[in-house]
């Protein structure tokens, strides 16, 4: 799957990947080893998933790309993490401060689970400014 799209200028798959595994070396101080690891077996799973995807499914469609990486993880993989919110936050600053990406619906996402959803990137109960800190200190703006 190549072409340029909204929000992914970078034309074909393996480029976007390359585009995200720094923004995932930055965060790497924040993680477990295991946690990294997660993640970076759930970015190349689930970006590699979009060449079988129906173009424009809601992520709930069993078509869209993220169903597909799941129901491919769920099906070779036991670990119950990778499917969870855990990981979810991390996952999300990570695919969304690339190029071409606004950071508002970052920003949306973690006002929306400020309290609500627990995860180790930072140690607990996320908070606003420390999201709003990674958001926009750690990841530079591309």
């Amino acid at each position: 799957m190549g072409g340029a799209r909204l929000g992914h200028p970078e034309d074909t798959i393996r480029a976007h990947i390359a585009e995200i595994e720094p923004n995932l070396e930055i965060l790497r101080a924040k993680l477990t080893a295991e946690d990294y690891w997660k993640l970076k077996l759930l970015i190349h799973t689930q970006d590699s998933s979009k060449g079988e995807a129906q173009p424009g499914a809601p992520i709930t469609d069993p078509k869209s790309h993220a169903s597909l990486a799941r129901a491919f993880l769920a099906t070779h993989c036991e670990d119950a993490d990778l499917h969870d919110w855990n990981l979810f936050p991390a996952f999300s600053i990570v695919d969304g401060c690339t190029a071409g990406k606004s950071r508002e619906p970052l920003h949306w996402l973690f006002r929306e689970i400020a309290g609500k959803v627990e995860s180790q990137i930072t140690g607990g109960h996320y908070s606003v400014m420390a999201l709003q800190a990674i958001l926009e200190f750690s990841l530079p703006v591309k």
